[in-house]
């Protein structure tokens, strides 16, 4: 024969608080919990059990011996008890509802961790019932409350239509990361900035500004090198190119559009799913130029540049990240096409720059004072160019051209194969480049004349292979914990 016990744990008010104790079976304990059940009810569930005239420690050893039980309504005044093998987030449709005389318990497996949950002292759980640490949710799973989406998601997300979703204002990379729409791609009027094409994408919507030419082409790899689509497009024309690398090289049409681009953004839409290539003013908007490709390209990348030494400026709606972005591990590589520098801004003029380098040929850092490329002041650190033989240290002095200074024999120096360290340190008085943890440089320059850096980074200048940079792991601003994003952040 099974004796019970129940009465109050841990001083809280009487009844609010139950535990059922098979004294045959020690260990055998079922805790359940009213204190955010008070004056609520579980509806929407269909109960395991319904009893009546009970007691309330009747309704809570009803629920301790059917299996799986996992809350349960009790009212005192008519003795009335619903036992549930669900809880409330089992589902969106189950509600804790304001209910007078009714206490909805909710069995617990650790009484003294409750108010320790996430959402204990929020609206979810105070109001709405909601108060397990498996109410959290990620995005796509259904929901009652937002604050079920926020803990597990970074970005702004909400409960919408009982789904948890990113805001209108962002779009979905994965269940857990909401990013944001139309943020602003700079080019510098010579760089190529590239992103990688996730979630699927074919058709995108984008802005563009720009008082010269700007391209934006999808790519089927990571390089130039590559099958492409580009849309080139000048203050009155919009031109459309097909190239199949090594194969052929199409100009498949060109479109009068006049872009008011010195006052505002103009809105493009720019479709090539399944080769169906179309463009058009906006979404849903009059289809500017039409053709289907017989042998359709698979883009997964995407480009874009200004050129005419101006800059451009390019907003996307979505579905766009960094090409290595989802890569968290310490030695993650940045790899970088040609015709390209990855720049990030600085605020000071005495740094140290650390990283490592893999290429056959011209390893190059790139420090200039302008957001444009053109007629800039430019330190640039060539290292193991003139096909791995030399190093040199060359400035851009705006409106008067190159300068090469400290040409310095150095066969070798780069790998093809392997990563290699290097550090360079810029400050008003000199430029030092250091072979990893050597503490005498390879190569230097008094600098006489310094010029403002405001930004730095890698550059890739011209060879046909992809340049690969570790930066992160010495320094992390270079990382998207850190806040990095290619081509953003660069101009206010």
């Amino acid at each position: 024969m099974r004796s019970l016990c129940a009465g109050a744990v841990h001083q809280l008010p009487l009844l609010v608080v139950l535990v059922v104790t098979v004294l045959s079976v020690p260990a055998s304990a079922l805790v359940a919990s009213g204190r955010r059940g008070q004056a609520r009810r579980l509806v929407g569930a269909t109960p395991a059990e319904t009893l009546s005239t009970v007691s309330q420690e009747r309704c809570h050893l009803a629920c301790h011996q059917r299996a799986g039980c996992r809350s349960f309504n009790f009212h005192p005044g008519t003795g009335h008890c619903q036992v549930f093998t669900v809880t409330a987030c089992d589902s969106s449709s189950y509600i804790v509802e304001p209910a007078d005389g009714w206490t909805f318990y909710d069995v617990v497996d650790d009484l003294s961790a409750e108010s320790g949950q996430t959402l204990w002292s929020q609206e979810a759980c105070v109001r709405d019932g909601r108060c397990r640490e498996s109410c959290l949710r990620r995005l796509g799973q259904g929901c009652r409350h937002t604050q079920q989406c926020q803990p597990l998601v970074t970005g702004v997300t909400n409960c919408s239509e009982l789904v948890c979703s990113c805001s209108n204002a962002y779009w979905r990379y994965n269940e857990t990361l909401c990013m944001p729409r139309y943020t602003t791609f700079f080019t510098d009027g010579q760089s190529w900035v590239w992103k990688k094409i996730v979630n699927g994408m074919c058709s995108t919507d984008f802005r563009i500004k720009s008082t010269g030419t700007v391209q934006v082409g999808v790519f089927e790899a990571y390089t130039h090198y590559t099958g492409r689509y580009i849309l080139k497009i000048s203050q009155t024309n919009i031109y459309v190119y097909r190239y199949e690398y090594g194969v052929s090289s199409q100009h498949l049409g060109t479109v009068s559009k006049t872009l008011e681009t010195d006052s505002r953004f103009v809105r493009i839409n720019f479709n090539w799913c399944s080769g169906q290539l179309r463009v058009s003013k906006g979404l849903g908007q009059t289809t500017l130029f039409s053709w289907n490709d017989a042998s359709p390209l698979q883009p997964k990348y995407l480009a874009v540049r200004s050129s005419g030494r101006t800059a451009g400026y390019f907003r996307f709606a979505g579905d766009l990240v960094d090409p290595w972005f989802g890569d968290w591990s310490l030695d993650r590589v940045y790899s970088i096409p040609r015709d390209t520098m990855v720049a990030r801004r600085r605020h000071k003029q005495d740094f140290w720059v650390e990283f490592e380098c893999r290429i056959k040929r011209d390893c190059n850092w790139m420090a200039r004072e302008q957001t444009i490329w053109h007629n800039s002041n430019i330190w640039k650190v060539i290292i193991g160019g003139w096909d791995n033989t030399h190093s040199a240290i060359h400035r851009h002095v705006s409106s008067v051209g190159w300068q090469s200074y400290s040409h310095t024999a150095t066969p070798a120096i780069l790998s093809a194969t392997e990563l290699r360290r290097f550090r360079i340190h810029f400050s008003p008085q000199a430029i030092r480049v250091y072979r990893d943890n050597q503490t005498e440089p390879f190569m230097a320059h008094q600098v006489g004349a310094p010029f403002t850096i405001n930004y730095d980074g890698p550059h890739m200048c011209c060879n046909v292979e992809n340049v690969d940079f570790r930066l992160a792991p010495f320094d992390a601003g270079w990382g998207y914990e850190g806040g990095f994003r290619w081509g953003e952040n660069l101009v206010d």
